[in-house]
């Protein structure tokens, strides 16, 4: 997959999250769709506004990327394409190419996992305990642990994910836990 492709799926979940937080609708979102036309279907004030606010900003937003970078809202209109809009931020993006972006999220990754493992096992203990080649089940062992690392993480990452932290990470060794969230983020149908 090309770095234009994860931005414009990236603004798939951003659209989706702004639509409804809560309970994110699953529209049918192209390159090719028309932010001013269904589903979308914003008016010009709201993408040039609100919409655009949420495109430099961090929680759905592009903040990794733009790292404050002026963005030009006022040249978003209603019939920007979302592959458009893709290729604005990536024209203004301070992280040029996918293996950048990997390397970026890996460490972003490495360090909620390891934190987070760490948080939930009973008793805590330190991140730096943590081996990267242990399997996530010897520590965390419970259902409930499990399925808090997979909420925490989900939570965490929401902006990121293309597909969710499932079973398939929490049932590998931390090290490949960490690499299977980043393919989650980078690859379609991952």
């Amino acid at each position: 997959m090309a770095f234009a492709d994860v931005i414009i799926r990236r603004l798939f979940l951003t659209i989706r999250y702004i639509k409804d937080p809560d309970h994110p609708p699953n529209l049918q979102l192209s390159g090719d769709s028309k932010l001013g036309v269904p589903p979308v279907g914003w008016d010009a004030a709201f993408i040039q506004g609100e919409f655009c606010g949420h495109v430099m900003g961090k929680n759905y937003g592009f903040d990794d990327l733009l790292k404050g970078e002026p963005f030009p809202c006022n040249t978003l209109a209603r019939d920007t394409t979302i592959a458009a809009l893709a290729g604005m931020i990536l024209a203004r993006s301070v992280v040029k190419t996918l293996d950048d972006y990997r390397t970026n999220l890996e460490l972003q990754v490495h360090n909620a996992l390891f934190r987070d493992i760490a948080n939930l096992k009973l008793p805590p203990i330190d991140p730096g305990e943590i081996e990267p080649d242990v399997e996530i089940k010897s520590y965390l062992t419970t259902k409930n642990q499990i399925e808090s690392l997979k909420a925490l993480l989900n939570a965490e990452f929401k902006k990121y994910l293309l597909t969710p932290v499932d079973d398939f990470v929490v049932n590998s060794t931390v090290g490949r836990g960490v690499r299977r969230i980043v393919l989650s983020m980078t690859e379609v149908g991952s």
